[in-house]
């Protein structure tokens, strides 16, 4: 059966919903970052000014055999003695044989003030007096079929006070693949989302609260959504195809720091029930202009709650 098809062309405007509470959630490219841009203080000074900006963010392309990298950022972020900024890690990327060359791994950082991290969900259902549970880990994606050279990463996050709780997949894709990569992720989503739907309709359901990482889904990161590895129509043709999400950075939208060009290879993608969380506040970082520190500018939303 073939899914209607609801395509948002504008930008929405959520109606207010006199919520006081907010977060900032990023994502960051730091090309290449491992042992030798962690050892150099002015770049580092310039990497904890922009992470502090941010509630939750999450980087691409850690690149560190040795496991120096991560700590040094950490303890860097914390040296005002509040010690606040606390992380996850995903285990190393490139899985399959033919992607061993190109292992990364993804890094969230998040105020624990504000930000809870899950090492596991578990989502309970009910369908036609059936009860049954569902047990998601914060990892990375088991590509069974290879449809990334890097998997991405799924991990869970909440509000400290648990009313908002949300799901953050993190990404970078192959360039030359980038179509058949951002399909992929965005697939993920669409079927995390659409067995939300599924079991928020089935009979006898009876919600846990833990349904809601089903329903508010963030995919982010280095999609390389633009220039020569994504065109125009390949986008619409994504967005066509995935009814259940939206996307949240203009198409206009200048992420990289090449004068030459002026891609917006960075996104964040939603899922549509988490529409009424967004507040229309977004932007690109652009604090710093030394490519030493990156060939990507940081990317921004702002989420109610």
């Amino acid at each position: 059966m073939k899914t209607a098809i609801l395509f948002l062309m504008f930008i929405i405007i959520p109606l207010s919903n006199n919520a006081q509470n907010s977060i900032k959630l990023a994502s960051f490219n730091i090309q290449i970052f491992g042992v030798t841009k962690s050892a150099k203080p002015e770049i580092m000074d310039t990497i904890v000014s922009v992470i502090s900006n941010y509630d939750i963010i999450a980087i691409q392309e850690v690149k560190d055999k040795t496991g120096v990298t991560v700590p040094r950022l950490l303890t860097a972020l914390n040296a005002s003695g509040n010690g606040k900024y606390k992380f996850f890690l995903s285990e190393r990327t490139g899985k399959q044989s033919d992607d061993v060359f190109s292992q990364e791994q993804y890094l969230i950082l998040y105020d624990s003030t504000k930000i809870v991290a899950y090492d596991s969900v578990t989502i309970d259902y009910s369908f036609i007096n059936t009860h049954s549970s569902l047990k998601m880990i914060s990892s990375v994606y088991n590509d069974k079929q290879d449809h990334f050279q890097r998997e991405p990463s799924i991990a869970f996050f909440s509000t400290v006070d648990s009313s908002f709780k949300f799901t953050v997949l993190n990404i970078h894709t192959k360039p030359q693949e980038a179509f058949e990569e951002v399909d992929a992720l965005l697939r993920i989503g669409n079927e995390m989302n659409s067995f939300y739907k599924y079991i928020l309709t089935s009979n006898g359901f009876e919600p846990s609260g833990n349904q809601n990482f089903l329903k508010n889904i963030i995919m982010l990161g280095d999609y390389n959504a633009d220039c020569s590895y994504l065109s125009e129509s390949e986008i619409i043709s994504l967005k066509e195809k995935y009814s259940l999400l939206y996307w949240l950075i203009p198409e206009d939208v200048k992420t990289n720091l090449a004068t030459s060009l002026n891609c917006t290879y960075d996104r964040i993608v939603i899922t549509k029930d988490m529409i009424g969380h967004i507040t229309g506040n977004y932007g690109v970082d652009r604090s710093f202009s030394s490519s030493e520190v990156s060939d990507h500018y940081p990317i921004w939303y702002e989420f109610t709650y």
